[in-house]
């Protein structure tokens, strides 16, 4: 199949959310996706807080992910894609519980297929629009932001690279110069080592305690501090605790610690520091390579501690979680429906025996 005809949606969430490895790929030219949750006992339908939580496109997506596969509850899912003949996302609308319209997103192109343009509409009619540059190699250079309502104030920001290979600095703007940004730096491996916290500013005392000045310099504080092994796998990273408020060193704060067996990650820890352990994550596979097991524990609080056990089919679909928290296994099972691409139109997710959440996607191809 030309790759070109896939549309690749990965439910991979790291160590912040969680580790699920559900994959969505969606096979055909697809022209339209139209999905929406609905729930078999409607009264439940307002037993969710989280419905009416709409941030933007992707947290959201990530979220409904997250709970759909890794644990008993959901979150609200309505919204409608279009896509054009290569692919690209053209335009997505997302509603509420209620069908009201939450936002409408918009997408242009350029020929080689680089995001140039996103456009936010809101249900008031606001619109904030982010533009994107892009060199000859197809590096992206700068993007500028700013709302319709207000276009004098605005964000613009610049990526610098060394030797057109790897961004070293991230710059931002506002309507009133520099602001704060980023830096980076690179091991000779070509992996990114440090992540730095730059402020054009510097903090000088006066008679009301200190204030910030401008100077052609500024000031760097560390963020993160990235260890790799032999193998190129990330193998550390520390935390830098970078007050803003001041021109000291940041402190380190905490540790994360991965380990690994062949190429599969199997741990993942957190530690403060003086290498107090306060949770870390396990994760087993089977032969294939999915997790089957993964577990989180809380070194302090054992009432905490979680255990997912997951089930598939033979086309590494998942079709059975155990959801065990405080020794109380909840059973969760997934039902598929499928298209004549092959692609899954209905999903129904049930709880220890009981169908409960129906999410529904209708596709469209291009001829």
């Amino acid at each position: 199949m030309n790759k070109s005809d896939l549309i690749t949606f990965s439910l991979l969430f790291f160590f912040s959310i969680s580790f699920s490895q559900q994959k969505d790929t969606i096979y055909g030219k697809v022209k339209l996706i139209r999905e929406k949750l609905t729930f078999i006992d409607k009264k439940q339908a307002y037993d969710y807080e989280a419905h009416y939580g709409f941030g933007n496109p992707k947290a959201t997506t990530e979220r409904f992910n997250y709970l759909w596969y890794e644990t008993p509850w959901t979150h609200y899912l309505n919204n409608l894609k279009t896509y054009n003949k290569k692919g690209k996302l053209e335009k997505e609308k997302w509603y509420y519980l209620n069908g009201d319209l939450v936002s409408i997103y918009e997408y242009k192109y350029d020929k080689n297929s680089n995001l140039i343009e996103e456009k936010e509409t809101e249900s008031n009619y606001n619109k904030y629009v982010i533009k994107y540059k892009y060199d000859f190699e197809n590096k992206l250079r700068s993007t500028l932001s700013y709302s319709t309502e207000n276009p004098d104030e605005y964000r613009y920001t610049e990526y610098i690279y060394y030797e057109n290979v790897k961004p070293i600095q991230i710059k931002s703007f506002d309507e009133f110069g520099e602001t704060t940004g980023r830096k980076f730096k690179y091991d000779e491996k070509g992996n990114k080592t440090q992540i730095i916290f730059h402020n054009p500013n510097i903090w000088v005392k006066n008679n009301k305690g200190s204030s910030q000045v401008r100077d052609s310099i500024g000031h760097d504080k560390l963020i993160q501090q990235l260890i790799y092994d032999d193998n190129n796998y990330l193998k550390e990273i520390w935390h830098f605790n970078s007050n803003e408020f001041n021109n000291k060193k940041s402190k380190l704060q905490r540790k994360t610690k991965y380990k690994y067996e062949g190429n599969l990650l199997t741990h993942i820890y957190n530690i403060r520091v003086r290498d107090t352990l306060t949770n870390y994550k396990e994760f087993k596979y089977d032969f294939k390579g999915r997790i089957i097991n993964e577990s989180k524990i809380y070194v302090n609080r054992p009432d905490e501690n979680r255990t997912l056990e997951y089930f598939y089919n033979e086309n590494n679909y998942i079709i059975k979680l155990i959801f065990n928290e405080k020794n109380n296994p909840i059973i969760i099972d997934f039902e598929y429906t499928f298209d004549k691409q092959n692609n899954w139109v209905k999903q129904v997710k049930s709880i220890n025996g009981e169908k409960l959440f129906v999410w529904k996607r209708k596709i469209k191809y291009y001829k």
